[in-house]
């Protein structure tokens, strides 16, 4: 949606001419009569403030402000928001501080979606929420070249999974949250490749799922580097998992294959 007017109100008792500025500062009207308001107007992509001015009959000038982030370009993505829309490539343009009040900065809701970083990253250490989260019952879904990094608590995974099949992990970078990448609840058929997990509180990549390709990602200094729960028939190969507690810890899990893995320096 563009934002293109501006409606404001005067307090005075001898107002005289108003005026506004976007962004840069410089002045975008001809000043007006106090109290005319301004249609028209072209907002950008992203965050923006807009400015008003106005003074009296004496001189005496003040001014009231508004900043808003505006997304027109739908697959261009500058804040926490949903990907709900099938077979959009999704593209993010700028680095994002998730807010307090989300409950994932990016919830993907819609299968045949890919979302790309762009080397770019998500960060809020504060926050025990998810950075990047799909589900469910989704499939076709592909998340690169993301960094992320959450809180180390309960919670916050860099990058969710649940009920997502079919799809791609590639080329991330999760480090220092609770789990690097997480598949719970049944995402099966999914690879998950390339990507660094470090010092993350709990686990580098947990899996709570069947049939997922695990691939040349380096999990190194995490409680576990990579961690199966009642998880079958997973391949688990050309990882490096080192100087962690356990560097690959299968919990319940059976016909699992883990084929030319490098782990040194655990504790278990």
């Amino acid at each position: 949606i563009n934002v293109s007017a501006i409606n404001y109100a005067i307090v005075d008792n001898n107002p005289s001419r108003c005026w506004w500025s976007n962004n840069s500062g410089v002045w975008n009207s001809t000043d007006v009569a106090a109290g005319v308001n301004w249609t028209g107007l072209a907002s950008v992509e992203g965050s923006s403030t807009w400015r008003v001015y106005c003074n009296d009959t004496a001189g005496n000038m003040n001014l009231s402000s508004v900043t808003f982030t505006k997304e027109w370009l739908n697959t261009s993505v500058t804040m926490c928001r949903n990907l709900d829309q099938a077979n959009w490539v999704y593209m993010q343009n700028i680095n994002i501080i998730p807010p307090g009040d989300v409950n994932s900065c990016i919830n993907i809701t819609a299968s045949n979606v890919t979302y790309n970083c762009n080397g770019l990253w998500i960060s809020n250490t504060a926050l025990a929420k998810p950075g990047i989260y799909a589900g469910d019952n989704l499939i076709n879904i592909t998340i690169k070249n993301c960094n992320v990094t959450m809180s180390p608590a309960a919670g916050s995974n860099a990058i969710q999974f649940n009920l997502v099949n079919n799809s791609f992990i590639i080329n991330n970078t999760a480090n220092s949250n609770s789990y690097g990448i997480f598949l719970s609840s049944s995402s099966n058929n999914n690879q998950i490749i390339n990507n660094t997990v470090n010092s993350n509180s709990n686990g580098g990549i947990r899996i709570n799922s069947n049939n997922n390709q695990i691939i040349n990602n380096i999990a190194n200094l995490n409680s576990q580097g990579i961690y199966l729960s009642s998880s079958s028939n997973n391949t688990i190969t050309n990882n490096t998992a080192n100087s962690n507690i356990y560097g690959v810890l299968l919990e319940s899990s059976s016909n699992n294959n883990l084929t030319n893995n490098n782990m040194w320096n655990c504790t278990n």
